[in-house]
């Protein structure tokens, strides 16, 4: 037969075990919102980098379109949006 102040003793164990679970759970939670915060950042960096790309390689092809074009008006065969090359 446990004595009151036995019982007061586990009470107190108990309550000190649920407070540190308390406060594990909120460090879990805590460092995941911050890996979800990192790899949110990653994700947006990732796919601003991979639209990008695609621009800056269309900005690209009309550049040198655009010089073709020019080579070829220097050279007589006329160019442009009314020539036979486009």
């Amino acid at each position: 037969m446990h004595t009151i102040q036995e019982e007061e003793r586990e009470m107190d164990d108990e309550l000190m075990l649920i407070k540190q679970i308390q406060e594990t759970e909120g460090a879990i939670a805590s460092t995941l919102s911050r890996c979800e915060k990192m790899v949110d950042n990653e994700l947006m960096d990732l796919m601003s980098r991979m639209t990008k790309r695609p621009t800056e390689a269309l900005v690209g092809v009309e550049e040198e379109v655009e010089g073709i074009e020019r080579e070829l008006r220097g050279a007589g065969y006329g160019g442009g949006h009314d020539s036979q090359w486009n």
